[in-house]
């Protein structure tokens, strides 16, 4: 597994939950740039509409050589995901201050083919409490880690 994209901020923002591990639908020109790490999921979620999962707000930068007038930055991706899983996830989502972030995009090799995949978190929102406390702790963290050098 090659990491290519990482949300740290989701890990601030919100309580993640259990990983799922999805593939996505992509154009040769997102897959290109992705592999050289040129994108945003900063402020990527997912879209459940009936049966099927959209990932909206994926900034990925098109290259220098690549055709500008194909490449639409702001269009949905699909997700590809079970059928059952999906109904699962909308149930929890429906639920009051859950969503589906996005916290990773990586490939994989599987028998000679590499795959691009996302790890997607049912999160809940953090308030500003939660966050202070978090900071609080990274802190505390860093003063430990100094001290032991």
């Amino acid at each position: 597994m090659k990491l290519l994209l990482e949300n740290r901020k989701a890990r601030f923002d919100y309580h993640l939950e259990k990983p799922l591990e999805v593939g996505l639908i992509l154009k040769g020109w997102q897959v290109k740039s992705l592999l050289e790490k040129s994108g945003d999921i900063v402020g990527s979620y997912v879209k459940i509409s009936g049966n099927e999962v959209y990932l909206t707000g994926l900034n990925i930068i098109p290259l220098a050589n690549q055709n500008m007038e194909m490449c639409n930055k702001n269009e949905n991706i699909k997700v590809l995901m079970k059928k059952s899983e999906i109904a699962k996830i909308s149930g929890k989502i429906k639920e009051k201050g859950f969503t589906l972030v996005v916290t990773k995009i990586y490939y994989k090799t599987e028998n000679n083919c590499r795959k691009i995949k996302a790890s997607l978190c049912l999160a809940r929102g953090k308030n500003v409490r939660d966050k202070r406390e978090t900071v609080k702790q990274r802190d505390i963290e860093r003063q430990l880690k100094r001290n032991d050098y």
